[in-house]
């Protein structure tokens, strides 16, 4: 899958982890939270980071789909004969994995986020 994605599965992957991280220090703070008096002003923040951070990603991945999809339509608009279908088929396929990568590695990160963000605009007495 990452040979074959090109360098955006790379640029996806990097980002994607680096939401995880982000995803477990917002956690973090969030849990202290609960025992602990914070700032909502900084878990508001944070969590809207982490939204805005898990959309980027899924830009990217997107980003990364469209590139793929301008080189696949390239090469294949130089195939011709009865494999051009499959060719089309098999750049598609690859064309996709950086925004396959992306969906899988946002939903962390995102609810991570909404749920940081709705707990502290409306918190549970």
């Amino acid at each position: 899958m990452f040979s074959e994605g090109g360098a955006w599965v790379y640029v996806v992957l990097t980002l994607g982890l680096m939401g995880f991280l982000g995803a477990l220090g917002v956690a973090v703070v969030f849990i202290r939270s609960l025992k602990h008096p914070t700032g909502r002003g900084v878990l508001l923040g944070a969590g809207g980071a982490l939204i805005f951070y898990a959309t980027l990603v899924l830009l990217v991945g997107s980003l990364g789909y469209n590139s793929g999809m301008a080189t696949a339509s390239e090469a294949v608009g130089a195939t011709s004969g009865p494999n051009a279908a499959a060719s089309v088929d098999r750049a598609e396929q690859v064309a996709r994995y950086p925004v396959t990568l992306a969906f899988i590695l946002v939903p962390a990160p995102f609810l991570v986020g909404l749920l940081t963000v709705v707990r502290t605009a409306w918190p549970v007495e």
